[in-house]
């Protein structure tokens, strides 16, 4: 209903002033006539209540525009308040959950409900993930991978270790403490001869080296990884990890400025992910292929590739890619000199970090995007 009356206000507001804005242009028409033709119109005493008429018709018109647009102002702030007051509830409402969720967790630990904590913490798993809240996951990662141990199951342990924890900790940049995770996990990987664990525990920690500029180490255990995916016999798991090992690749290539290389790799790693429907893995491809045809000086390319990769993050709630997608064209829009625009795209990116509880990005892209602008 009310958005019904706010049409209905806008509506009148909008006849008034195209009435006043008529009768403005009548008194024009006819000064124009009586300074071109001396018609003396404006002088003439017969026309002196129909000018008078206008004259106050256009007062009333005017002050009903100021009216109207102090109302206006005065609805939006109101409606910017309550838009504020409904998103802090909002927030304090999402924490409490989260707060009461790692509670009942930790409480089911307590009372050594092993099996518990297992199924409920890998369930909730994957959903951390794709909202970016990477603290819970790794508190809840925590408990899932000490009841894994205490409920004798080695496989479980080793992929929490592994994924859970050491990856997470990776998109937080703790290296270090993502290779003690990472690395405990693949001993126990190659302890129960379990090749898809310890393939992606080598890939994991070629990416830490990779992120840490040390080539040969990334290249190494890159290697190795191909090694392992080599005895798997799971063909689902075996695919699978040959993405993801073909997206190492394209990032490494990436690494050495090996440009058109690298997105011949890429794209043998989307095809695979586009055949198996996975949306998440798919939408990686799509932004690592945003940056490397920024690279390639092919900007208007690039800037289609991360709008649709903003809209597919959004779609599908993956707040790490929203940011990625963010600072692409933020550094796309910089490098055009558009700067203004440049800098809305670096906020909102700082914003989204933010959102999630990762203050340490938001901090980084404040100090490298924001405040110095390089």
């Amino acid at each position: 209903m009310p958005n019904t009356e706010i049409n209905y206000l806008m509506y009148v507001k909008k006849i008034l002033i195209s009435f006043v804005a008529c009768l403005s242009f009548l008194w024009l028409i006819i000064s124009l006539i009586d300074w071109v033709f001396s018609y003396k119109i404006l002088s003439n005493s017969k026309f002196n209540g129909f000018l008078y008429i206008l004259f106050f018709s256009f007062l009333f018109g005017l002050g009903n525009l100021l009216f109207g647009l102090i109302g206006e102002l005065k609805r939006i702030k109101l409606l910017a308040k309550r838009i504020s007051t409904d998103s802090k509830i909002q927030k304090e409402e999402d924490a409490q959950v989260v707060d009461t969720l790692f509670l009942d967790l930790k409480s089911a630990f307590d009372k050594e409900k092993w099996q518990e904590v297992i199924k409920i913490g890998s369930v909730l798993s994957r959903p951390l993930w794709v909202t970016g809240k990477y603290s819970l996951r790794i508190n809840i990662g925590k408990l899932v991978e000490s009841a894994s141990a205490y409920s004798n199951n080695p496989e479980k342990q080793a992929e929490t270790l592994i994924d859970d924890l050491g990856w997470t900790y990776v998109v937080l940049k703790e290296y270090d403490e993502a290779k003690k995770n990472i690395e405990h996990g693949l001993e126990i990987a190659t302890k129960i001869n379990n090749p898809v664990i310890a393939c992606k525990a080598t890939r994991h920690l070629s990416g830490i080296y990779l992120r840490q500029n040390k080539m040969k180490m990334a290249k190494d255990y890159s290697e190795k990884a191909k090694k392992y995916l080599i005895s798997i016999s799971d063909l689902n798991k075996k695919k699978e990890m040959e993405a993801g090992l073909l997206f190492l690749d394209a990032v490494i290539l990436k690494a050495e400025n090996k440009y058109s290389q690298s997105l011949i790799q890429l794209e043998k790693a989307a095809e695979i992910y586009k055949a198996e429907k996975d949306n998440d893995r798919h939408l990686k491809c799509l932004a690592l292929q945003g940056s490397l045809l920024f690279k390639t000086d092919d900007y208007n390319a690039a800037k289609d590739i991360f709008r649709k990769c903003l809209a597919l993050s959004k779609e599908i709630s993956r707040e790490d890619q929203v940011i990625e997608s963010y600072l692409g064209l933020g550094k796309i829009f910089q490098f055009e000199g558009e700067l203004e625009e440049a800098k809305k795209y670096f906020q909102l990116a700082s914003n989204s970090a933010k959102s999630i509880g990762n203050t340490k990005l938001a901090q980084e892209i404040n100090q490298k995007y924001l405040k110095k602008g390089e």
